[in-house]
């Protein structure tokens, strides 16, 4: 979700069909996930549009998504959603406290992992990969983090 995602991209419009004059409505991501009992990831969920932040509240409270016109989605039992935040800084902090009540969401701090594991899942997921090639994206990103993560020094297949 960014900036340029709107309300019909996730609950969807109603599109034109190769019949002249008639139209059908097209579920959007959103409504289908909510339909279908499937698990949602909403990034950087501070940095919505507000209309979308609007429809997310009552789904969020009340496990229904607004369509419009008064009509609602009522959620799948297995249907979940789970959200990412960029770093709030205080410009936007009290906007997304004044929406998104903390008491709608479960936190959960995950520490970003050591660069040895970052390595190990590189390796094992490209096996193909050269180990020096990895060793030099992971340096680079080393530079790079900003995150704090612990074990900065990484871990060389080369004796």
């Amino acid at each position: 979700v960014d900036e340029e995602t709107d309300t019909k991209t996730l609950i969807g419009c109603y599109t034109a069909t190769d019949i002249p004059g008639e139209f059908a409505w097209r579920p959007g991501a959103l409504t289908v996930a909510v339909r279908e009992g499937k698990w949602v990831l909403l990034e950087d969920l501070d940095t919505i549009p507000i209309d979308i932040q609007a429809a997310l509240v009552q789904l969020l409270k009340d496990r229904v998504l607004p369509m419009g016109n008064g009509k609602v989605e009522s959620c799948h039992p297995n249907f979940r959603v789970f959200a990412t935040l960029q770093t709030i800084d205080q410009s936007n902090a009290n906007s997304y406290r004044k929406v998104f009540h903390d008491h709608l969401w479960m936190k959960v701090h995950a520490r970003p992992l050591p660069l040895d594991e970052l390595r190990e899942i590189a390796l094992g997921t490209n096996p193909r990969l050269p180990e020096f090639v990895v060793d030099s994206v992971l340096r680079v990103f080393r530079q790079l983090d900003q995150s704090g993560r612990e074990n900065q020094s990484i871990s060389t297949g080369a004796a």
